[in-house]
């Protein structure tokens, strides 16, 4: 999928290629809008005007900022290609890795019985259906503390299901998700600790 983001400027609206990244279909927009949020270029929900296909291609994307809504145009001059398999392919620099929290650290009080822990991955799998056709996809799953499933969204690539997952939330304007659970089917790299955060 190409995510291209259009946007005011001093000289008027510009269109520029963002990214590119191998994903599984589906819930496009919410990767589109995830991404751009996860990785610090967008600050909120309001700022996206509309995303759209881009002529009829199902894999470019178009994602229109509103008027005079200026993302960070030092985030989106590095070269971003982000592969299935690693969420900081194409950052240049180590200062690149670091993307700054988008909400205050909250104090919350959540505690979950390990119990409830336990069973998280076997209440997913009626809701895995790539994976059920194909037995090789990631899931992230959104869960309230009691246990029970809220959201899940697949991809081959885990850092695209978990930017799908976020945004979800951020263009339902649901984010932060405090005190829920999020269920990884694949490894925690740091990557995804730091889409979570």
């Amino acid at each position: 999928l190409e995510i291209q983001l259009a946007y005011s400027t001093t000289n008027g609206r510009m269109v520029k290629n963002i990214a590119v990244t191998m994903r599984t279909p589906g819930h496009d927009d919410e990767l589109a809008a995830g991404f751009l949020y996860t990785e610090a270029i967008i600050k909120d929900h309001v700022s996206i005007q509309q995303i759209d296909y881009v002529g009829g291609d199902n894999n470019r994307i178009l994602v229109t900022l509103k008027e005079n809504i200026i993302p960070d145009i030092e985030k989106m001059n590095r070269n971003f290609f982000a592969s299935s398999s690693c969420g900081i392919c194409g950052k240049a620099s180590i200062d690149a890795i670091h993307i700054p929290e988008a909400f205050q650290r909250s104090n919350d009080q959540l505690r979950v019985d390990v119990k409830t822990l336990y069973h998280l991955q076997e209440k997913i799998k009626d809701d895995q259906h790539l994976f059920a056709e194909t037995g090789g996809i990631h899931a992230c799953a959104l869960f309230n503390s009691h246990g029970n499933l809220q959201l899940i969204r697949e991809d081959v690539g885990r850092h695209n299901a978990l930017d799908k997952l976020i945004g979800a939330g951020l263009l339902s304007n649901q984010l932060p998700y405090n005190n829920h659970i999020l269920f990884l089917s694949g490894r925690a790299g740091f990557e995804m600790i730091q889409k979570a955060s």
